[in-house]
């Protein structure tokens, strides 16, 4: 048992150590147009946080999902009339 856990973990891992650097310097820019321009430390920067969370990266990559709206009570407050 401990064995396929261990596999789990490093697939997991493979997995993510694969996928970071085609989504940091291949298509960050469609889950965030702001990083068309971004630097290359910006991309290594954000590797391993891609590499973590590959599985919700790559299915927001699959849907092809919008830019999420901020909904924080400071935004709440100001208002919309000030984007």
């Amino acid at each position: 048992m401990a064995s396929f856990i261990a596999l789990m973990i490093s697939l997991y891992c493979l997995i993510g150590v694969v996928a970071a650097p085609i989504v940091s310097f291949g298509y960050i820019q469609r889950l965030d147009p702001a990083t068309m321009s971004s630097s290359l430390g910006f991309k290594l920067t954000i590797l391993p946080g891609i590499a973590l969370l590959w599985p919700v990266v790559i299915s927001r990559l699959l849907r092809g999902a919008a830019i999420p709206e901020e909904k924080t009570a400071h935004k709440k407050m100001w208002g919309a009339k000030h984007d």
